[in-house]
């Protein structure tokens, strides 16, 4: 009897053991896929962002040289200089709009299967901070400035009112129609019409200070996108060289 018993409770025990491990190598193996999946939304959530950041660090560099063509002619207004040539470039870039798209494949993807997929707590809340958050109110602020404050649409009445175009084209700058398979064709170059009428247009000055006011406002936003998404590939970055072994 006392031998039944502990061949039974040998058998008990091996079968125990079995399962036990069986448990063990399943649950190991499903952390290991699991582990390949993320790493794989890391990789392709950071190149999404790195696109991204390129883009916002273009537009921000472009609308800071609009807000520069602002304050030179805000000199001409206030009569510091006086008018020349290159002021017609300066107001035509005044009328330039930079709306970006950010990319967010990895990101859908990754809510497809749940957002719990990143084990990393701190990255989890980060990247949910920086698209709901930043991205969006980049997105936004494009849009408004696109839409009911569009700057073409509100400063082209008055330029049709000051210039006529002549039969030259506009300067060409090394950052600034300089690709000729993109810009093939350049706008022609402006000519005022009435010097002393422009400079006492005070609804264009309000309206081109407004506007820069507005460029500020993408810069502000453009900045906290760069900061944060800098961040945010920092600990990307650290998160996968966890793993590169």
């Amino acid at each position: 009897m006392k031998k039944k018993l502990i061949k039974y409770s040998l058998e008990f025990l091996v079968i125990f053991l079995g399962i036990s491990l069986s448990f063990v190598i399943n649950n190991w193996n499903e952390n290991k896929k699991r582990k390949i999946v993320e790493i794989k939304h890391l990789k392709e959530l950071k190149s999404d962002i790195t696109e991204t950041l390129k883009e916002a660090k273009s537009d921000e560099k472009l609308n800071i040289l609009d807000i520069q063509s602002s304050i030179y002619l805000q000199d001409f207004f206030f009569q510091n200089i006086p008018y020349n040539d290159s002021l017609s470039y300066h107001f035509y870039r005044t009328t330039q709009h930079y709306q970006i798209y950010p990319k967010t494949s990895a990101l859908e993807s990754i809510k497809s299967i749940g957002l719990d997929i990143i084990s990393n707590d701190s990255i989890r809340l980060r990247v949910t901070d920086f698209y709901q958050v930043h991205i969006q109110n980049l997105v936004d602020v494009g849009r408004v400035s696109q839409g009911q404050t569009n700057f073409a649409n509100s400063l082209w009445p008055y330029f049709e009112k000051h210039f006529k175009p002549i039969n030259k084209s506009i300067r060409k700058d090394n950052d600034w129609y300089s690709d000729t398979i993109y810009a093939k064709y350049p706008p022609k170059k402006w000519q005022v019409l009435d010097v002393v009428k422009l400079q006492k247009d005070y609804k264009l000055q309000l309206l081109l200070d407004k506007k820069m006011l507005d460029r500020q406002g993408s810069v502000a936003y453009s900045n906290r996108v760069l900061i944060k998404g800098e961040e945010l590939l920092k600990l990307i970055s650290k998160e996968l060289m966890k793993y590169d072994n």
